[in-house]
């Protein structure tokens, strides 16, 4: 309930830290006999409830922000494949876990982005929150990444592929981990790219370096 409050008069707050959590998303948490959520679709659900409850409560002043019209296509690319990806699972064999899949991936996905654009809209710096969503994805992406190699050298949360020990994270398998990182360091490296002062380029720097 803190969370929600803070959330509310925050959003950044809490949608950082629904990308910060990412990692976590295998795990589900019970909600009601036959009804689990999982962390991601809690933080996406929630953060757009807080998002608009800020909007609504707050009514901040609508601004312009720079990549405004990148948004706008990119938000209509995402829909149309959204319902595209809707289609398909309704075609599935297995038509219930094709829906999960669908919710968890797409879905969520479409509902973040509508808060991505309700928080960029009616923010008073969208610079500023778009650089702070990034760096609490980067701190989960970090954190997993220490904590595997961590739980590595001590023998736990690995899988042994042809006699190589390999660690795997929270994740069900060192593929989808490495996935994961390899995402991250991208996004890492970009931001070394465009890092202004020497404190950002070395904090970048080393977010790549241990992703």
């Amino acid at each position: 309930s803190l969370l929600g409050l803070l959330g509310t008069r925050q959003p950044v707050l809490w949608l950082g830290l629904t990308l910060a959590g990412l990692p976590f998303h295998p795990h589900p948490l019970p909600l009601a006999p036959g009804l689990a959520l999982n962390l991601v679709e809690i933080g996406t659900w929630g953060g757009f409830a807080v998002t608009l409850a800020h909007v609504l409560v707050f009514e901040p002043t609508a601004r312009e922000y720079p990549f405004r019209s990148c948004m706008r296509w990119v938000a209509r690319f995402l829909f149309l494949a959204i319902g595209l990806a809707l289609i398909s699972a309704l075609a599935a064999d297995y038509l219930p876990q094709a829906i999960r899949e669908w919710r968890t991936v797409f879905l969520a996905g479409g509902v973040f982005l509508a808060s991505l654009i309700l928080l960029l809209q009616h923010t008073p710096e969208p610079e500023r929150a778009a650089q702070a969503l990034i760096a609490l994805w980067m701190t989960g992406a970090v954190a997993i990444s220490l904590f595997s190699i961590v739980a590595w050298t001590q023998g736990i949360q690995v899988t042994d592929v042809e006699g190589v020990r390999r660690a795997r994270g929270l994740f069900g398998s060192p593929n989808n981990l490495a996935l994961y990182l390899e995402r991250c360091v991208l996004v890492a490296l970009a931001m070394l790219g465009f890092a202004e002062s020497w404190k950002q380029r070395l904090a970048w720097g080393v977010s790549a370096a241990l992703t």
